[in-house]
């Protein structure tokens, strides 16, 4: 595990507490809650961009290398070091927290064909009525972006538990909600979707929500974490127990125990930090009600 006794790589400019490969939710809520517990020097590198949710990233401070992609992660004496395709990072631990859409996911209702209808992220362009579908953080990820493009947005959750977010995807929903840029109908699913001319017609299928049409409906599939072999990661750097993994802990589809720093996107910045920095001043989280930011300040 990483030297609790020195929180910070202040006394050498070239290494990194933590580089988070990712910045999906919960690779940003990893990060912030990394930043507000004393560590100094944390990385996040996304393939893409843009990451997930951008306006925690001035908010936060958070130093974001925009479409740097990981290529190999190895152990470099008492350290892991980074490679991508610009730089190279030395670093205490790493947190993967890239994950794609699940190619063998579908929805649980059949669908048109239309390309109006979508899963995974997809182009829907501005001032439209969206649909998205979904309970997890990929949704509300999803939701974020359409609702910054200027679209009118409807959040059909699937009964979400919201406290199963990633805290930075609760917290986002929660500020969607109570400013009202987005529409959240928390146990709404599609029973039936057909076609209206060019635009899909969505049926729920209760008294509470009304059939609805919209000009597009986009599926958040369920995510998984990217392969070892995608991003060059190490059999030696997952040995030394300093590179942490966001998913379902347990088994892999082939059947193979994950490593045990695997956690859910909730648990995962708490988890990483107690173990791999037990002398940071870890904030507490807040009530899932507050309208505050997900964590107390250190």
């Amino acid at each position: 595990m990483a030297d609790s006794t020195d929180l910070t790589a202040l006394n050498d400019p070239t290494l990194y507490d933590l580089v988070v490969v990712g910045g999906s939710a919960s690779g940003l809520s990893a990060a912030v809650l990394a930043r507000r517990s004393g560590l100094q020097r944390v990385r996040i590198l996304e393939g893409n961009s843009n990451v997930a949710l951008p306006d925690v990233i001035g908010a936060n401070e958070l130093d974001v290398g925009y479409g740097e992609t990981a290529t190999a992660i190895n152990v470099a004496g008492e350290h892991l070091v980074v490679d991508t395709d610009r730089l190279s990072y030395r670093t205490r631990t790493v947190l993967i927290a890239d994950r794609h859409s699940d190619p063998t996911w579908s929805p649980t209702v059949n669908l048109p064909d239309s390309d109006r209808i979508h899963i995974g992220h997809a182009d829907v362009g501005t001032d439209n009525d969206v649909l998205v579908v979904g309970p997890s953080d990929h949704a509300v990820e999803l939701t974020a972006q359409f609702v910054d493009t200027g679209n009118r947005v409807v959040l059909a959750a699937q009964g979400m538990d919201p406290t199963k977010l990633s805290p930075t995807g609760e917290y986002v929903l929660r500020h969607l909600e109570r400013s009202r840029r987005a529409t959240l109908l928390y146990r709404s699913t599609p029973k039936h979707v057909s076609m209206i001319g060019e635009f899909p017609l969505v049926e729920f299928g209760d008294r509470r929500t009304p059939d609805l049409q919209f000009d597009h409906v986009v599926f958040a599939p369920s995510r998984i974490t990217v392969t070892h072999e995608s991003i060059g990661l190490s059999e030696a750097a997952v040995a030394t127990g300093n590179v942490w993994f966001v998913g379902e802990p347990g088994l892999d589809a082939d059947g193979n125990s994950k490593p045990a720093t695997t956690a859910l996107g909730s648990e995962i910045g708490f988890a990483l930090l107690s173990s791999s920095f037990p002398g940071a001043a870890v904030p507490a989280p807040r009530p899932s009600s507050s309208q505050a930011p997900p964590w107390r300040a250190a």
